[in-house]
């Protein structure tokens, strides 16, 4: 009986060491996991470069291994937050959100700068810029619809999870549909031989009041005066840059441009309030969520 019980003890301190032992092992699955996918795009786009006779071909394949990259460790973060999700783990939902902030981070500030599209041969929107950003997109709102799927099994201090992934999804796509009108009339310059300086401001104006509005728009559908707020304070900033900065830096043509096609939104953006009174006098009283 003695042996017995002694046996029993070794077990349950095995049972307690193995306990930390699996978080160990199961971060180091997934590190070589994803070291070993990432080792696979590379090395796909360094066979692309030895093969690589041009330089715009060359440029391409520079492009595609950062990329590509962005985009793999993106869709693995969201496979990690689906399975922590599904099992309740808290730890591993932050491991989760803490690896997708890697690619997003990654994306806004390093790919931005780093990705050299050629403008001779570059396309608004189907380029592959674009495209991993609409991929990251994707992640990041399908991980915030999961959170708030299961928000009412998540613990306080991740109770706001939801909005801070709403938040960077929104921000993630003004900072890359700026940039990719910036890229467009570069590459317009490039064709034409001309200066395109004013259009690429007036277009940053207007992309950023048209955002804006569907902001505004969305809270009024959705009825929630926190997102109308959001979007009014998201409109400020063309309205801001409209006087403070292209008042001056704009052509006439393109400065009238701005006032009145910012004029007309802004007219349009009032009738929509008219509308729906019932929404604008609950701006500040009317439901939150």
């Amino acid at each position: 009986e003695a042996k017995a019980n002694s046996d029993r003890f070794d077990v349950d301190r095995l049972e307690q060491w193995e306990t930390n032992v699996s978080l160990v092992l199961a971060g180091a699955a997934n590190l070589f996991t994803l070291w070993i996918l990432s080792a696979e795009a590379i090395a796909y786009f360094d066979s692309r470069e030895l093969a690589a006779y041009l330089q715009a071909v060359h440029q391409d394949a520079e492009n595609g291994k950062f990329l590509s990259l962005t985009a793999l460790w993106a869709v693995y973060a969201f496979g990690l937050l689906a399975i922590a999700l599904a099992k309740r783990s808290r730890l591993l939902r932050w491991a989760g959100l803490g690896l997708l902030s890697v690619p997003v981070f990654k994306l806004l500030l390093v790919d931005t700068f780093t990705v050299t599209l050629n403008p001779r041969t570059f396309t608004l929107v189907l380029n592959f810029h674009f495209l991993t950003f609409l991929v990251v997109l994707a992640v990041v709102l399908f991980a915030a619809y999961l959170y708030w799927r299961q928000r009412q099994e998540l613990l306080e201090g991740e109770r706001y999870v939801f909005l801070a992934l709403v938040v960077v999804a929104n921000f993630a796509a003004v900072w890359v549909l700026s940039a990719e009108a910036l890229r467009f009339f570069d590459s317009r310059e490039v064709r034409l031989g001309t200066d395109l300086s004013s259009a690429k401001n007036l277009s940053l104006t207007i992309l950023w009041a048209v955002y804006a509005i569907g902001v505004i728009g969305a809270g009024i559908v959705r009825r929630s005066s926190r997102v109308r707020l959001a979007g009014l304070a998201l409109l400020g900033i063309p309205v801001l840059k409209l006087f403070v900065f292209d008042v001056f830096l704009l052509e006439q043509v393109y400065r009238v441009a701005a006032f009145v096609t910012l004029g007309v939104l802004l007219l349009a953006t009032g009738l929509a309030y008219q509308r729906y009174s019932k929404a604008f006098k609950g701006f500040f009283v009317g439901d939150s969520t």
